[in-house]
């Protein structure tokens, strides 16, 4: 019997288009409402349940502002190079911005990979937000007269 040859899942189909970190799909909450419905329709992977690389504008925000203030830091740097690194490798082997191919990723390396030749792309969304979660955590400073309320700033 021989061995199957090549990938089990086509790299380019399970990927994350790039409007999907801002879009959400009908996973999440607010891509259930009809208009945010109709703009996901063109980036909706193979399987409904692989669309989820929604981020949203106000996450991308804390990175921003995480990046901005932990720069400096190793750790911070280290961060912020894996939460880019994961969106990158989320997206697959080619760009798509709406449903449109555009142009090849460095995520095609991964298909030259034996061990990560079967890999869906849009599952590194899941590593993207651990990150992200990393990142709010470390963004969160009590605020020295809080009291008893336990306010919080997001940064220094």
């Amino acid at each position: 019997m021989d061995k199957p040859n090549g990938p089990i899942w086509s790299a380019d189909v399970f990927s994350a288009d790039l409007l999907n970190f801002v879009i959400p799909t009908l996973v999440n909450f607010w891509g259930q409402l009809a208009p945010l419905t109709r703009l996901s329709l063109p980036f909706r992977a193979q399987s409904l349940s692989e669309a989820c690389a929604y981020i949203g504008i106000s996450s991308l925000l804390v990175v921003f502002l995480y990046a901005r203030s932990h720069w400096h830091h190793p750790l911070g740097k280290l961060l912020v190079d894996f939460f880019v690194v994961t969106v990158v490798l989320s997206m697959g082997p080619v760009l798509h911005v709406f449903g449109k191919t555009l142009f090849g990723l460095p995520g095609k390396a991964i298909a030259l990979v034996q061990m990560l030749n079967n890999a869906i792309p849009v599952r590194f969304s899941m590593c993207t937000s651990l990150a992200l979660a990393i990142m709010y955590r470390c963004g969160l400073r009590p605020l020295p007269s809080a009291g008893p309320a336990k306010r919080y700033l997001l940064w220094p």
